[in-house]
């Protein structure tokens, strides 16, 4: 949920947050996560501080409840994410269900969010963070943090000077625009034994 705030991620059954896309040192995610395959499907999101914090923290509490997990092919599954930043290739943010793991949808995420009476659609984090950014002045980059972009003007095209280092700079933009909603990430599960 926090990444989908930070992120402006799409509304889709599946979420692409997977380590393998993401860029720590320049603090950077890419993103594909448009139904209809073209220049702007693609993109770079600069990433709030916070949004890292969800992977480490997520991956320490991921190897913390594997130890209390009898099943060996979920206890591997929940090991390896503890090795996030090595680049793993699959979905990250699952959920164990009885005796199996599967990824967490946007079903889910809606669910979860009904048991505190939420029911607007996930796409209004989408909504707000484009307001926010608009606000913060964040120039052209709050249209492609976003995808909104025409022909010519992405930063990934051939022609773009804009280099990866200038997208990562942008990062405090996306500090400022998630602050006004006061997230705070748990430290990650202790365990007994």
């Amino acid at each position: 949920l926090v990444l989908i705030a930070a992120t402006g991620h799409r509304t889709r059954q599946q979420f692409q947050f997977e380590p393998s896309h993401i860029s720590v040192d320049n603090k950077l995610i890419l993103l594909a996560d448009k139904l209809c395959f073209d220049e702007a499907a693609v993109r770079l999101v600069p990433l709030a501080s916070i949004a890292i914090d969800v992977f480490a923290t997520f991956a320490k509490t991921a190897r913390r409840l594997s130890e209390n997990i009898l099943n060996p092919d979920v206890r591997q599954h929940l090991r390896q994410k503890e090795f996030w930043q090595d680049g793993l290739d699959e979905p990250f943010f699952t959920q164990v269900v009885g005796e199996k793991y599967q990824v967490v949808t946007a079903q889910d995420i809606q669910q979860f969010l009904k048991l505190f009476g939420f029911e607007l659609p996930l796409n209004s984090f989408r909504h707000r963070l484009s307001s926010r950014l608009s606000e913060l002045n964040a120039h052209d980059g709050s249209q492609w943090f976003l995808g909104h972009i025409a022909g010519g003007e992405h930063p990934l095209n051939m022609l773009s000077a804009m280099s990866m280092s200038d997208i990562s700079k942008l990062s405090g933009y996306m500090d400022e625009a998630i602050a006004p909603l006061k997230i705070m990430i748990p430290s990650a599960l202790k365990t007994n034994g």
